[in-house]
């Protein structure tokens, strides 16, 4: 963890002379300054750390202390970004040196455990989503030295236009071996007709080490077949190609992080007299190198169906699957029999999952693309593969209920569920009850880790979301997708508007180093990101291991109070975070907790309990239950209390949502103590609303087309007497509908509605307004459940005003389209809604409420 502004010991001149030493490179200082204070300097230095993306343009922030500090773990990268910024001429031949770190007790952390790079700004034209911000961001991590020749310098020295920032990143490795204790050292900056200026640096070791296994799987797919080729003019399975290969799986496993396409690594496949053979020879030195040396923590069995050059590898099927030919079939279960048995051997087969891939591609990916025939051949493909051997985990990519009561119903043929990271906010029952049942569960990553214009924060909670959820491995579809999918070509990811499959860098979160002259990869700010958060997930496995779950999911609740859509974390709250627990692992060494537990409850004016309610310190927290208490584990000493109610960015909340203002009150207690009946009243946050239709009179307004049933109905009312009951056809497009006139001068806050969905299965709802449907929203309703959507009306005014007469509908997203434009019926949906509202202050004319 960085600190800004941390107190440390003042650099004397003893170290300037260590440090001119030390540095064979400089010959004369004309002078030294901790910090740029200097009225004359051409530049600023400071300070950042690793959680927040420094834009070209931001503002300078003055280091208020004596430098730079580092916290961390033996076994563990620590990076932070000292920024350097031209003020009023540009810079010229910058460059940046540093010294070794040293305790002042003969050990010192080497200058070769520390990597410096310079980041490269990327321009994006557009915003990804509504989570992402055009402009330039900081991401690729261009290395000072090139890593596979030392003596070539690449990314130093640079040029610094005039008011423009550039970031450094700074990447500290202390090895496991490392004595715990203070280590000082300091970092120098120079430009041409520049005063060199220095900053000091000082890490603290605590005393644990990180484990070299990584306990949350995290598999990051690379596309090594034709990107690899076609970018750097290599062929296929050569000696070139091979080399690439295995530095990009190295910069994964590196950063904890396991190549997710090994399985494109088949081994050389024969027959005789119809008895498949496999030789390992060659495919074994990878396998080896990765497992055992670089201890990834999750690896594909290879499939027999080569994606690369589209054939079957057995003999007289190269073409098609044929489940109903016993040759086939016998060759399968022989092929992954073989497979399952050497692995075994090797001691391997414990990090194993098979994720099926045929002609169709992408068995386990995605089976609703393809309607009931791809849930169908998942089932078939399960089937064959664990027919060959029952304990192979099988994975599928999908929620655990099928969108469609047309579909069969996946759960008893998965071993782990994968399931994207939005799915499971929405609807966690289904991951619990997954996870009842012994299977293993996955969450997609994607736009979470890899869209270059999202807030850091966003790359670094995806592995607590996994510690929240309980979830035992992450998937990232790809890190190299270099490619347009609106021009059907390989783009270059250095350049500016980088749009490779929907959103900026999806998909390519490693670029290519044949650009800036070197053969093999380049890290980025999101990969290291993706590793500071798994290194995060082990500082939570070692408290849990000591005993500290309870605080472990206290402080992660704090990261993540509500959906991961809705991150509003600091990046200050994730360093305290890993800080605080990096305090209590030492205690728990010592065996001795500095904890103490506060209970109490949270309540509205009336006495009535708050379900959903976050009560946090700062650094722990909790979530209501539904009699409104809560239970927190907080240091020992002074903690201070808030309640609020959380804000989704989905709009999706509970039935009995109500905004109420937030309370504090601050709480002494001591190491071991605990104390109860701390408890909170609310006052609702009272807001006028303007009902549109309630649905308890006249419902002539509401227009409906193409539905098999429109009626009131007594049931699943939240206010009133009555709700809407819709049933929404899934042979052509239902709606319903409703116009109406707002009056000059109305203010409205939010638009809100209550809808239930009857159904077993996922429903998606459009909302839309405008008669060209200029505002859209497609919401996902979980099933057998009551929502209430609030939605800003700041975004829907993003597109269409509210004024003068409005359009408002819902319409069900209940057919699907393939990629061929196929239509697949998801079931006629039955929805109930009440109290369609605007929150704000004002008048409508032309509804009935």
């Amino acid at each position: 963890m960085l600190e800004i502004g941390s107190k440390v010991r003042k650099l004397m001149v003893v170290m300037i002379a260590i440090f001119l030493l030390m540095l064979g490179t400089v010959a004369v200082l004309s002078s030294t300054r901790a910090l740029s204070k200097s009225p004359e300097a051409g530049f600023s230095v400071w300070i950042e750390g690793n959680t927040v993306k420094i834009k070209p343009d931001d503002p300078v922030r003055p280091i208020t202390g004596q430098g730079a500090v580092l916290k961390m773990a033996k076994n563990e990268y620590e990076p932070f970004q000292l920024i350097i910024t031209a003020m009023g001429r540009g810079l010229k031949n910058v460059k940046v040196g540093l010294t070794d770190l040293i305790d002042g007790k003969g050990n010192k952390v080497e200058q070769e455990n520390i990597k410096m790079f310079r980041e490269w700004y990327i321009n994006c034209q557009g915003a990804s989503d509504e989570l992402g911000e055009a402009g330039e961001w900081p991401d690729a991590l261009i290395p000072f030295v090139n890593p596979y020749l030392p003596s070539e310098t690449i990314g130093v020295p640079f040029d610094v236009a005039s008011g423009r920032n550039q970031p450094i990143w700074i990447r500290v490795y202390v090895p496991r071996n490392t004595a715990s204790g203070i280590y000082e050292g300091s970092i120098w900056v120079s430009a041409d007709n520049e005063i060199t200026q220095t900053i000091p640096l000082s890490i603290q070791v605590w005393n644990f080490t990180l484990p070299d296994e990584t306990h949350l799987k995290a598999v990051y797919g690379v596309e090594n077949g034709s990107y690899l080729n076609d970018y750097f003019g290599v062929e296929y399975n050569s000696v070139e190609h091979n080399q690439l290969r295995d530095r990009y799986y190295d910069l994964l496993a590196d950063n904890r992080l396991s190549p997710g396409l090994i399985y494109y690594q088949i081994p050389d496949y024969s027959e005789i007299d119809g008895k498949v053979q496999l030789d390992f020879s060659e495919s074994d030195a990878l396998y080896s190198h990765l497992l055992d040396e670089k201890r990834v923590s999750a690896f594909g069995i290879p499939s027999p169906w080569d994606d690369m050059n589209e054939y079957y590898l057995f003999e007289d099927y190269p073409e098609r699957t044929d489940f109903s030919d016993s040759k086939f079939v016998d060759k399968v279960k022989q092929y992954y029999s073989l497979l399952y048995d050497y692995f075994e051997e090797k001691g391997w087969i414990d990090k194993h999952y098979v994720y099926a891939i045929d002609e169709t591609e992408w068995v386990s990916d995605e089976p609703y693309n393809n309607g009931r025939e791809g849930y169908e051949r998942v089932i078939k493909w399960s089937n064959l593969i664990h027919a060959a051997n029952p304990k192979f985990k099988f994975v599928i990519m999908d929620f655990p209920i099928p969108l469609s009561p047309y579909w069969p119903n996946l759960r008893a043929y998965g071993d782990i569920w994968d399931a994207y990271m939005d799915d499971i906010d929405t609807y966690p029952k289904a991951l619990e009850e997954c996870q009842a049942t012994g299977k293993e569960t996955w969450a997609v990553t994607n736009r979470y880790v890899d869209l270059i214009d999202y807030k850091a924060t966003m790359h670094r909670s995806v592995a607590w979301f996994a510690y929240k959820y309980d979830i035992d491995g992450l998937d990232q579809w790809d890190t190299t997708y270099w490619w347009s999918e609106a021009e059907d070509i390989i783009v270059n990811p250095w350049q500016d508007d980088p749009i490779t499959y929907a959103g900026n860098g999806e998909g390519a979160m490693i670029y290519p180093g044949k650009d800036i002259g070197i053969n093999g990869p380049i890290s980025t700010i999101r990969l290291e990101l993706s590793r500071e958060s798994l290194e995060d997930y082990e500082y939570l496995y070692l408290l849990e291991q000591l005993g500290g779950k309870e605080y472990a999911k206290a402080i992660t609740t704090n990261i993540l109070p509500s959906e991961i859509l809705s991150l509003e974390t600091s990046a200050k709250t994730f360093y305290a975070a890993r800080e605080a627990i990096a305090e209590e692992i030492v205690n728990l060494q010592k065996q001795r907790s500095g904890l103490a537990i506060i209970r109490g409850k949270v309540s509205n004016v009336d006495g009535e309990p708050i379900m959903g309610a976050f009560v946090s310190t700062g650094i722990s927290a909790d979530i209501t239950d539904n009699d409104g208490k809560y239970s927190l584990s907080v240091p020992a000493g002074e903690n201070r209390l808030t309640v609020t109610i959380p804000l989704m960015k989905s709009y999706l909340y509970p039935s009995y949502y109500k905004q109420y203002a937030s309370s504090s009150q601050t709480v002494n207690v001591n190491r071991g103590q605990e104390i109860g009946n701390i408890d909170f009243s609310l006052a609702k946050i009272e807001k006028s609303s303007i009902l549109i239709s309630s649905f308890e009179d006249d419902i002539s307004d509401w227009v409906v087309e193409y539905s098999i049933s429109a009626e009131r109905s007594s049931k699943h009312v939240t206010d009133g007497t009555y709700s809407y009951k819709m049933v929404f056809d899934d042979e052509q497009e239902t709606d319903m509908y409703i116009e109406f006139s707002i009056e000059e001068g109305s203010v409205f806050d939010r638009l809100e509605f209550d809808v239930y969905n009857s159904e077993e299965e996922f429903t998606g709802l459009i909302l839309y307004i405008g008669e060209s449907w200029e505002y859209e929203k497609l919401l996902y309703l979980p099933p057998k459940t009551s929502i209430r959507v609030s939605i800003p009306v700041s975004e829907i005014e993003r597109k269409i005003k509210l004024k003068d007469t409005v359009t408002l509908g819902f319409c069900a997203d209940n057919i699907a389209y393939s990629e061929q434009g196929v239509e697949t019926p998801l079931g006629k949906k039955t929805l109930y809604f009440d109290n369609v509202k605007l929150i704000g202050e004002g008048k409508v004319a032309g509804a009935h409420p």
